[in-house]
């Protein structure tokens, strides 16, 4: 019988801004990077961002830099892999082939862990992109990777109305969901994902730790946020790739 999986001690995002032509790669390379200052990486969670299969920039197709962007699911089972070498767990913003007849696919979170994946959502709100067909109905449900309780919400869905955000409150309470992850290609919102600043779209989602994970190289961070809702040190944005982890313990404790 294998080894059973570590808990989850520390979470944290991949700030994807550069390396698209190469995602897993990309991946690779600041996995390796965040070894050598945090150490193993066996007890993390790591979002990754909105589109992280597409193989190219977010809009490239809309601005005819790209093609229709790679779909195939085999990178479920590439990420898999990763998980298994270095130990971590993902949620990953992946727009892939995985239901009938849909073209383009729909814009999901995953949470891929060795040798498991949860569809966690399915983005609702319409950019201009045109790299997936939006879900008909908002669809987050919460799933339990190793000992903790996860939802996501697609980029533009997680600043969307209060009585969404009730509805989805309560099934987090059901759930005893305690991380809220934020697969992401943010050009605005959330407050630039500033260190200080209080998020002020999380309604009934109180006391739940955020992630945001992005892949623009604009105005927006990628970032954490305690559970008091405040963006904590380190964020990262612009033109980079990497990746920060920070305890759990340390993000959930009251001030």
């Amino acid at each position: 019988m294998g080894q059973a999986p570590p808990h989850i001690a520390r979470v944290g995002y991949f700030h994807f801004g550069r390396g698209y032509h190469d995602p897993l790669g990309t991946l690779r390379e600041c996995l390796d990077d965040a070894q050598r200052r945090h150490g193993c990486l066996s007890d993390s969670l790591i979002v990754l961002p909105e589109g992280f299969n597409l193989g190219q920039g977010y809009y490239d197709k809309r601005y005819g830099r790209g093609t229709e962007g790679a779909s195939d699911v085999k990178i479920i089972a590439d990420l898999k892999v990763i998980s298994h070498k270095y130990g971590c767990a993902f949620v990953a913003g992946l727009i892939v082939a995985d239901c009938p007849n849909v073209a383009p696919p729909h814009n999901s979170a995953y949470s891929i862990d060795r040798d498991s994946d949860t569809v966690l959502s399915r983005k609702h709100g319409v950019d201009s992109s045109a790299n997936y067909t939006p879900y008909p109905q908002y669809s987050e449900r919460p799933a339990v990777c190793r000992n903790v309780a996860v939802v996501a919400l697609m980029c533009m869905d997680s600043y969307e109305g209060t009585d969404r955000f009730q509805a989805l409150a309560e099934k987090m309470r059901e759930a005893h969901a305690s991380i809220v992850c934020i697969p992401m290609h943010m050009s605005n919102g959330l407050g630039g994902g500033n260190p200080g600043h209080k998020l002020t779209c999380r309604y009934g989602l109180g006391e739940a730790v955020w992630i945001g994970a992005n892949s623009n190289v604009g105005c927006v961070n990628s970032f954490v946020a305690d559970c008091d809702g405040v963006i904590k040190e380190q964020v990262c944005g612009g033109a980079v790739a990497k990746i920060e982890v920070v305890p759990l313990a340390d993000l959930i404790a009251k001030s």
